[in-house]
């Protein structure tokens, strides 16, 4: 496969649940290895263990991550990783983080259906 560029104004972002909005920069239609999606988040919560490890960069705003040894607040320019199997809560007023994932495949994977 050749390299995908994604122009910010062909960027479109579709509601994930409410308050919260992703663009799938690359998905596992472009690579089985990694993923990287773009999040903005509004008065959002979610409770959650990754089934994959994770990466987060806060872009703009405050993330505000609860695991298992503490609460962390993270700001711009702040990141987190997260191994396979991390619970985890965040919330926040407003964010703007970019998200990459290994393996981009994870539900295939982990749902060989």
């Amino acid at each position: 496969m050749d390299a995908k560029i994604t122009r910010a104004t062909e960027r479109s972002l579709v509601e994930l649940a409410p308050g919260a909005k992703i663009h799938r920069d690359v998905d596992d239609s472009i690579s089985e290895s990694m993923s990287c999606s773009i999040l903005e988040m509004e008065n959002f919560e979610l409770e959650w263990t990754v089934l994959y490890d994770e990466y987060l960069y806060v872009l703009d705003g405050t993330l505000t991550i609860e695991l298992k040894d503490g609460t962390y607040d993270l700001k711009t320019g702040d990141s987190l990783w997260m191994p396979d199997g991390t619970w985890h809560f965040y919330h926040t007023k407003q964010a703007k983080v970019l998200v990459t994932v290994y393996p981009a495949n994870w539900q295939k994977t982990r749902h060989p259906d």
